[in-house]
């Protein structure tokens, strides 16, 4: 599945094809360790494929990737204003998701005496409000964690 793209003259997939050796998961050949992670980089591929089609210049291809990446996460584009067109429920005593993002609840007497909050934060909300920041900060501790964890492993091996 992935050969047809080892000889894309195309640079985005030659880079993505050049991480997926350097991390071990493929070989110089093009052959997979694991059949579950060459499905993942085959949709990788596919998509990667399908933008550079598009011919973006730099300028439209930052803006649709800074649209794309919440939109995958299933997050709005800009920012809550939590007004009641928002909400699941009016009423705002009354528990509701906002509709533009699930995780951001409010009328839950239970947190933060009923004001809105952020389920993955497990904060209040003060709106305007971006909760793919929430999502964002997530991933830089996690991408922080592993760094510090491959450091130490190094150290250990010296």
């Amino acid at each position: 599945m992935i050969k047809k793209y080892l000889n894309s003259g195309d640079p985005d997939i030659q880079y993505a094809l050049a991480e997926f050796r350097l991390v071990g998961w493929m070989d110089k050949d093009g052959v997979f360790k694991e059949p579950m992670q060459e499905l993942m980089c085959l949709d990788l591929l596919e998509i990667i494929e399908t933008i550079a089609r598009q011919n973006h210049s730099g300028f439209s291809y930052g803006y649709l990737i800074a649209l794309l990446i919440p939109l995958l996460y299933a997050m709005p584009i800009t920012l809550l204003q939590g007004t009641d067109d928002e909400w699941e429920n009016k009423d705002p005593s009354v528990f509701s998701h906002n509709e533009r993002c699930w995780d951001v609840k409010r009328g839950d007497s239970y947190r933060f005496d009923g004001q809105p909050y952020d389920d993955n934060t497990k904060s209040p909300v003060v709106f305007p409000y971006d909760p793919y920041l929430s999502v964002l900060k997530k991933e830089v501790e996690e991408r922080s964690r592993l760094q510090e964890e491959s450091r130490e492993a190094r150290k250990r091996e010296e």
